[in-house]
This record gives structure tokens, sequence and C-alpha cells, in this order.
């Protein structure tokens, strides 16, 4: 498997986590869950195939969305079709970063999966034949990253008040959505609205999903033994009880499943069909 990220250079990196490429991938088992991360993203199929997958809205059926797929910001897993071996290519957008490419207010794409197509129109297409007439991973990234840069049309805004609650969210253990809004000086309603506008959910959703992946990276270092306790403390959980159900609402498994049965990336456990 040969596996690629890139990360963008200023102004796109305020937007854009980073561009990621595999190819040979291709797992155990026919579906894969993935994990939510609370942020937006765009993939493509490299291959020639279509992206399946399947979400609540879909009633857990597999359903096509073609080459392209846009995905709001997400506080719930989804399923993907991984039956057949895989050639994509990513975007994975900062939680606030979505806005200028999507072009729709987050929370109306929140937990929603559609054909890139339906938001891009022809441009969906043009960036798939570009990528496809690409070499490299590395010329696919360039092509991504000039292709973003020239969507951004000038909208280079990001508030004030939001990237301080997603600093204040990355640098410490902050559970209370109160505790960092009382240092805005603007009132929570508000600023509730202003975070589902730019972020797709409300913050203390986002911080709920913050804190699953939290547990996530410390279930995938090398040092972990398999103490969950350890784990639930460590992310701040009240309670083991706390820990464990919030893992099944995000994953849809209990952590020791997630912890037989994860693959070589955090966010995506390979299961049977129907498991």
């Amino acid at each position: 498997m040969v596996y690629r990220t890139y990360k963008p250079s200023p102004p796109l990196t305020y937007f854009v986590q980073n561009i990621w490429y595999f190819a040979g991938y291709r797992p155990l088992e026919p579906t894969e869950l993935r994990m939510p991360d609370g942020t937006a993203s765009i993939t493509f199929q490299l291959n020639g195939k279509v992206v399946r997958l399947a979400d609540r809205e879909a009633g857990g059926a597999l359903r096509s969305f073609g080459r392209a797929v846009a995905g709001g910001s997400r506080s719930e897993y989804f399923r993907m079709d991984t039956g057949n071996e895989s050639t994509m290519l990513g975007i994975q957008f900062q939680p606030s970063g979505a806005l200028p490419f999507l072009k729709y207010p987050g929370q109306e794409l929140h937990n929603t999966l559609l054909p890139l197509a339906d938001l891009w129109g022809s441009d969906a297409a043009e960036l798939l034949d570009r990528l496809l007439e690409a070499e490299t991973p590395e010329c696919m990234f360039a092509v991504t990253e000039q292709f973003l840069l020239n969507h951004l049309n000038g909208s280079m805004e990001r508030h004030p008040s939001i990237e301080f609650f997603l600093r204040q969210a990355d640098s410490a253990a902050i559970n209370s959505v109160a505790e960092i809004v009382g240092q805005i000086g603007m009132s929570q309603r508000r600023f509730i609205e202003l975070f589902k506008i730019n972020c797709g959910m409300t913050p203390k959703a986002f911080l709920r999903v913050r804190r699953f992946q939290d547990a996530l990276r410390l279930a995938a270092s090398p040092g972990f033994q398999g103490n969950w306790t350890e784990v639930a403390i460590a992310c701040g959980y009240f309670d083991q009880s706390h820990f464990n159900h919030d893992f099944r609402a995000f994953s849809g498994i209990t952590p020791g499943e997630y912890r037989t049965l994860r693959g070589p990336f955090r966010n995506h456990v390979p299961i049977r069909e129907g498991g």
C-alpha cells in the first residue's frame, strides 16, 4: 500500500488539514466503519470505481455517490464499501475550514454525504480529470492545492471567536462550552449559532467528538496495553460507563471490539457485512 499526506501552504492551511492519497488499499473485510472526527471532507475514487457509502439517512444500505463524494462535518460514523482495491485522494478540512468551499452553512451538511457534483457542478468532474492526468501523488497534491486556492474567491476571513474556541479546545482538556465562551464576550446562544454555521454542529457536540478522537489516539499509541479505564480518565470522562456510552454512540462498537478490529488507520475499522 502507498500512503502519502500533504499539508498545504498558507493561506490554504488555515482551511485544509491535509490532502491525502493512497493506492493498493484493500482491507480483509468488505466494509469499514469510518469514525467521526468533527470535520468535513471530499474524497475522489481514482481507479474507475464508484464510492459506495452508507449512513443513517440511507437506512444502513450502501449507495453509490459516483467517483467524488463530499461529506459535511460528522458526529456519526458511516460505513464504506471496501470490497475492491482502492486508489483514492481526499481533502480533510479544518474544523471551521469547509464553508468557503462547500458553500452551504455547516449545519445544513452536518452528518450528510452527497455527490460532489451536487455542490460543485462540472467543477467536480474537472478536478477529477486533472487528478487522473497527474502522474504522481505529488502532482495530484499540487493540482488539488491550486484548484482549492482558485475556489477561495478571496474569502479568507475566519471568525475570530470560532478560531479562539478551536485553539482553546486544542490546547487544553476543556469539556465545557461556557468555560471558553465566557472569555469571548459573546452570548452563548449567539456563539452556538456562529459555531454551527462554521463548524456544522454545536460546540458541545464538537467537544464530545474531539474527546472521542483523543481516546482513539491514545488507543493507537505504541504503549497502549488495553486499559480503557486509564484512557477514560486521561480524556476527561466522568467514569467508565460514560466513556463506553460515548464510544459506542460515535463508533457503533465497543472499545474492546475497536481494539480487536482496527486496521492501519485509527479512524477506519474493517467489519463483516452486517457486523
